[in-house]
């Protein structure tokens, strides 16, 4: 079991530096990355207040007031 731990151990600095290290190093990589998850949060903003505009009007339209 003792082997499980000591690879956990040595694989998440190895994995974190091939992710990170690469974004670090690769400018072009970096700017990619980050534009995807600033559109992609930018989708699910715009998904959230489409989809609290649709139920708002719905609840108007039957009439329930809080």
């Amino acid at each position: 079991m003792t082997w499980f731990f000591i690879s956990m151990a040595m694989g998440f600095p190895v994995g974190f530096w091939a992710i990170y290290g690469s974004l670090a190093l690769n400018k072009s990589w970096r700017h990619a990355y980050f534009r995807f998850f600033d559109e992609t949060r930018d989708r699910l903003l715009v998904f959230i207040i489409v989809n609290m505009a649709r139920l708002k009007r719905k609840i108007e339209r039957i009439g329930v007031h809080g």
